[in-house]
């Protein structure tokens, strides 16, 4: 087992048995056994070093070894831990955890929460109520979630949608990876199958581009073309999408995107903001922001790596681009560090000036907000200016786009057969030869889907035909929601005349109390028909 507790931050071993089966010709344990053994929960009979007892500071997971790390002294960690074990015990799992922001702020707070899960799963807690493990803040929810993902993504007209990561889009758009001397084997496990030489020589921003190429998580934009045009041109070549880009990929005529960042075609060009304070205040690395991606003045300080410190797979550019966006635009109610750098500032209305939906990571409550006032002076409601934006978006679209195809490349995604991809966890690249790239196993997925760029709006103001043809999916269990729908047409009324045929009879969703009842409707949590 991997320990990283050493002084000068390397990765070491520990050796710990564990009971085994012989099934089919392999040996077979179980998670448990491998996570007592990570914990040093010694058994008579296994080979291994193990703690002499809690007090035993010299090997991982005892109450004194994290003595040294945390300042905890080990004789409150162990009270914790039997007092919290012990009311599991007479309260038949009812010992909880409540966190506020805590951990969030940490480095390794993913880390933080598996000892959470790890304690509150071995002392029978999760999933009773009463018990487990609950957020105060730290992690906002949206309770009706289902409603507001199939809105917000368009998922009722056109299917999928593209959601980026934004710690790995910032980190190379923001070029942050530049002044990363962080090797990615550092953390590798010394004999972890050959880990730290397969991560040899890499660097984080490597593997952000390899997962992208993996399909692994998603990356957008994705490749160094234009989508709109990567369709067409396998058209012209007289090939499936799924063969022709393959093809360009594997002869270098094609590229990802993540791994060459700093090349132009392949800037972030617009960036649109909207309630957030991005610049000055959740933005990590906010000098790199103000340098890299607007090209303003900044207080950036630090040096760029070294030679032998840059990334070994993404192209490095000598000089590092500076203002790689066109367009900055805002919409806020407030005067924020991101409205000051704007280039663009719409004013939007406030939650006392419109209709809205508000749920909380405190309690399960779901609020709704009606207008005391009308929006004053030149201010909007969200719903307004989106719309007008998507009014005039469809103007142009229609002039200059018309109907095109667009290829999106899908990640790997958990809840679907793509968790089946890489068998026995072997992982190989086809950039490396290893195998070839094959869509939906050892890269991305590729999705063809038509855009009529004209219809923009009129799609946005009405619910699409795809509900009732594939209904709504949470956590992998799709419901059928044409009850729902019917619902809607009724409450909302219905589209006539709009001179696009896919669009007439379609609910309407051209105001925002509209669309709080779409996503009340389409959501369990708020619609009990859905909930069982």
């Amino acid at each position: 087992l991997p320990r990283f507790d050493t002084i000068d931050g390397t990765a070491g071993t520990v050796r710990r048995g564990v009971p085994v089966r012989k099934v089919g010709g392999h040996l077979v344990t179980t998670v448990l056994d491998l996570m007592l053994a990570q914990y040093g929960v010694g058994r008579a009979g296994l080979p291994g070093t193990w703690p002499s007892g809690y007090d035993d500071a010299s090997e991982p997971c005892t109450p004194a070894w994290q003595e040294q790390f945390t300042g905890v002294p080990a004789a409150k960690a162990e009270r914790i831990g039997r007092e919290f074990a012990a009311n599991a015990e007479e309260s038949r799992g009812r010992s909880m955890i409540i966190m506020g922001a805590g951990t969030n702020h940490w480095f390794h707070s993913d880390t933080i929460y598996r000892a959470f899960l790890a304690l509150t799963t071995l002392t029978g807690c999760q999933g009773v109520n009463g018990g487990g493990w609950a957020h105060y803040v730290g992690q906002e929810k949206v309770r009706p979630l289902t409603g507001f993902n199939h809105y917000a993504n368009a998922l009722d007209w056109q299917r999928p949608p593209r959601n980026m990561i934004q710690t790995a889009f910032w980190y190379l758009n923001s070029s942050q990876y530049r002044y990363d001397t962080f090797a990615a084997d550092a953390l590798a496990a010394p004999e972890a199958a050959g880990a730290q030489g397969r991560f040899a020589g890499m660097t984080t921003a490597d593997l952000v581009a390899q997962s992208a190429r993996l399909g692994w998580m998603p990356s957008y934009p994705t490749f160094d073309r234009n989508p709109l045009d990567l369709a067409d041109d396998a058209a012209a070549a007289g090939q499936e999408v799924a063969e022709h880009v393959p093809a360009e990929l594997k002869a270098g005529r094609l590229r990802f995107a993540a791994e060459d960042p700093e090349a132009p075609e392949n800037f972030p060009r617009v960036l649109t903001v909207w309630r957030a304070n991005l610049l000055g205040s959740s933005a990590k690395g906010n000098e790199y922001f103000l340098h890299h991606l607007l090209g303003t003045d900044s207080n950036l300080r630090a040096s760029e790596a070294d030679a032998t410190r840059r990334p070994r797979d993404v192209v490095w550019h000598e000089e590092a681009p500076t203002g790689k966006l066109d367009l900055l635009l805002s919409l806020d109610f407030r005067m924020t560090s991101t409205t000051i750098y704007s280039d663009v500032v719409l004013p939007a209305a406030t939650w006392y000036e419109k209709y809205d939906l508000n749920t909380t990571d405190m309690h399960p409550f779901v609020n709704s907000f009606s207008p005391a006032i009308s929006p004053p002076w030149q201010t909007r409601t969200d719903f307004d200016i989106f719309h007008t934006l998507a009014r005039q978006l469809s103007v142009l679209g229609a002039e200059h786009l018309g109907v095109r195809k667009d290829v999106v490349a899908v990640p790997l995604t958990h809840d679907t057969p793509d968790e089946m991809a890489y068998p026995h966890g072997i992982v190989a690249d086809w950039r490396t030869g290893e195998v070839e790239p094959i869509p939906g196993r050892t890269m991305p997925r590729l999705v063809v889907v038509e855009r009529d760029y004209g219809a923009i709006a009129a799609k946005l103001a009405t619910l699409g035909p795809l509900l009732e043809k594939l209904g709504t999916t949470t956590k992998g269990i799709t419901f059928d929601v044409r009850e729902e729908i019917d619902y809607l047409a009724r409450k909302n009324g219905v589209a006539r005349d709009t001179g696009h045929p896919l669009i007439d009879g379609r609910p309407l969703l051209t105001q925002d109390r509209f669309a709080c009842e779409m996503i009340l409707a389409l959501s369990g949590t708020t619609n009990g028909r859905l909930a069982v």
